[in-house]
C-alpha cells in the first residue's frame, strides 16, 4: 500500500512537473525565446510520465497511456480532476455529460489558439539553433 501510494505520488509529481516545464517552453514559443533546458525537462518527465503511467493496472488504452504532448497531460489532468474533485464528479459522473466535454472543447481550442500564435511567433532560425 505504501509502495503504490509512493508510486503515485511519483507519477503525479513527474505529470505536474512536465505540465509545469511545458508552459514554460510554451511561453519561449510565444516570445520566440528558446530554452534547451525547460525543453528537455520537459521532454523527460512527459516521457517518463507515459512509461510510469503503463505500470498501473489498466483495462483499456487510455490518452494517458500514450507518449504525451502537453496537451494530453493538461487532458488528463482535466480528467482526472472530473473524477477526484466531489463538485465537479456531480457535474459529470461518467464524463460524457456537458460540463465535461465543454472543458475538454475549452482545453482544445486554448491549446489551438496558442499552438498557432506559438507557430506565427517563433522564428524559423531560432528553432534550428544549436
Amino acid at each position: 500500500m505504501i509502495l503504490t501510494a509512493a508510486f503515485t505520488l511519483l507519477h503525479v509529481a513527474l505529470s505536474l512537473v512536465g505540465i509545469l516545464s511545458g508552459f514554460v517552453v510554451l511561453a519561449g514559443f510565444l516570445t520566440a525565446k528558446r530554452s534547451n533546458g525547460w525543453t528537455a525537462l520537459f521532454l523527460a518527465t512527459t516521457v517518463l510520465t507515459s512509461v510510469t503511467g503503463f505500470l498501473f493496472p489498466f483495462h483499456k488504452f487510455l490518452p494517458s497511456h500514450a507518449v504525451g504532448i502537453l496537451y494530453l497531460n493538461v487532458f488528463v489532468l482535466i480528467a482526472q480532476q472530473f473524477m477526484k474533485v466531489p463538485a465537479l464528479k456531480a457535474l459529470a459522473p461518467t464524463q460524457s455529460e456537458p460540463p465535461f466535454l465543454g472543458a475538454q472543447v475549452v482545453l482544445m481550442l486554448v491549446f489551438v489558439v496558442l499552438g498557432v500564435l506559438a507557430a506565427k511567433r517563433f522564428p524559423a532560425e531560432a528553432a534550428h539553433a544549436v
